[in-house]
């Protein structure tokens, strides 16, 4: 690519005075230029509607104003903390960078290898482009007042009036909405390229190495960009840049928003990717499968992080949940048992978020290890056994002194009825932020459920064929309808 010829096409294409961008982004390889142009024109009107929105708020409350000096010392910081600039910003780049570069990433991906499509960016990327838009929106708005605060400060000190202030903010170029938002959408498309790259070096099985590569020299050109020319890396690790003002930085790719701006502006370098042909020349359905395998990786570096945290979390909760639990049970002639096995252990919910991510690849879906955490309902988990006779009785009894206490039943399970493997009622409640399950058994279904625990494992995974899995569950139904049940079980909804 030669990104010398690309920025001066940018900086005409931003002056409205050459139309040769597209041509520009063609020569450099960039995919569709004729849509990205257009992408460019639809995201500055959409980002020129946001600073209108901006001008007419930040103008109106400063006209208002009694005066200058009361505006700077009692006023402007209200204005600042009230103007929702920068999250409507964030929101329109979340949403931007969340549907562009998923599809600039298949369209990336399938110009190296047809048998290959990215369906769903990963986590990395997903969390990258959020952390990315958040920060534009700030940045834009401080850096908007922060100009205005300049301006209000020398008009004060002059003692200009707020009409003739106000004059002075239109005309500094700060209020140029249109140039504004042209520059930004400029920037923001040509940054969604670069990433869209990067995922597509994620997702492409044959992509095992990266490349920074400088293009241009000149006297822009910076010696430690050029020093890393040629420099290949694994796809997933990143690139170490001696930065200029004595910084050490770990970018993935060049241009990446984690860099100072010293660094990325009108820097001359671009992403290359190291194609393994072995690879490539695999069988399609092979090649998507470790599409699949490596894409989980990258996801699972991501997510254990943060299930580590929010299991951490839930387990702080658990001693005050048992303990509301065992007071609500005293109450009744229920009792609460096996609270040994109260708590899942880590490696037990990660084994079972694992199996549903699997499920997931084998029906032909994909799904992530964080979602299936916040799936889950039975991290915490209680059991209470009561007699036949006042089974009903103890459930409601026990559901009030719950509400009572601030837990929302959600969803109640009710499996007594004959013809089926296991019968109680399931129970999932919550309470502020952590959900948690509570079964209600008679002492024989409880023990009939210990003793088929073993085959409801076998069941769930389906380990077996068809007539083994069929045989073990009618062995389990011959046993829960010796079961009986209890008198007026089947109201409890």
């Amino acid at each position: 690519m030669n990104f010398d010829k690309l920025i001066n096409a940018i900086d005409k294409y931003i002056e409205k005075a050459d139309e040769n961008l597209k041509d520009q982004l063609e020569q450099d390889g960039f995919i569709e230029p004729e849509e990205t142009v257009e992408y460019i024109n639809y995201l500055e009107e959409a980002t020129a509607a946001i600073l209108f929105s901006e001008t007419d708020f930040f103008m109106r409350r400063f006209r208002a104003s009694n005066s200058v000096n009361n505006f700077l010392e009692n006023e402007l910081e209200k204005v600042i903390a009230e103007d929702v600039t920068d999250k409507a910003i964030s929101n329109l780049y979340i949403s931007e960078y969340g549907k562009s570069c998923r599809n600039l990433a298949n369209k990336y991906t399938q110009k190296i290898d047809t048998d290959i499509s990215v369906c769903n960016l990963t986590l990395k990327t997903q969390k990258h482009n959020v952390k990315w838009a958040k920060q534009l929106g700030s940045m834009m708005k401080e850096t908007n007042y922060k100009a205005i605060r300049g301006i209000l400060k020398q008009g004060a000190k002059k003692g200009l009036s707020i009409q003739e202030i106000s004059k002075l903010i239109q005309d500094s170029g700060i209020r140029n909405e249109f140039w504004r938002a042209k520059r930004v959408a400029l920037t923001e498309t040509l940054r969604m390229h670069n990433i869209a790259s990067y995922e597509s070096c994620l997702q492409s099985p044959s992509v095992r190495e990266k490349t920074w590569n400088h293009s241009g020299a000149g006297a822009d050109s910076r010696d430690n960009h050029v020093g890393l020319s040629g420099k290949k890396v694994e796809v997933d690790k990143p690139f170490t840049l001696y930065g200029k003002d004595g910084g050490v930085y770990s970018p993935m790719f060049p241009m990446d928003p984690s860099l100072p701006a010293s660094e990325s502006i009108n820097c001359h370098c671009f992403l290359g990717k190291v194609i393994d042909y072995d690879l490539a020349a695999l069988p399609p359905e092979e090649k998507q499968y470790m599409q699949w395998v490596e894409k989980g990786e990258y996801d699972k570096i991501n997510d254990d992080l943060d299930i580590r945290k929010s299991y951490l979390k839930i387990t702080m909760k658990e001693p005050y949940i048992t303990k509301d639990l065992q007071d609500i049970i005293k109450n009744t002639d229920g009792e609460l048992v096996g609270l040994e096995n109260r708590l899942k252990t880590r490696k037990s919910v990660m084994d079972k978020i694992d199996r549903n991510v699997q499920k997931a690849f084998n029906r032909g879906g994909y799904t992530t290890r964080k979602v299936e955490f916040n799936k889950l309902n039975d991290i915490i988990r209680y059991t209470t056994v009561s007699d036949e006779k006042n089974f009903v009785q103890n459930f409601n009894k026990t559901r009030a002194l719950l509400e009572e206490k601030g837990y929302n039943i959600n969803r109640i399970t009710n499996t007594w009825r004959d013809g089926q493997s296991y019968k109680g009622i399931n129970c999932t409640l919550k309470n502020t932020d952590t959900v948690f399950e509570l079964q209600f058994h008679t002492p024989k279904s409880y023990k009939v459920k210990q003793q088929t625990h073993s085959d409801y494992e076998i069941l769930r995974e389906k380990q077996g064929t068809r007539e083994e899995l069929k045989k073990i569950r009618e062995k389990m139904v011959e046993k829960t309808n010796k079961i009986p049940n209890p008198k007026g079980v089947e109201n409890i909804k």
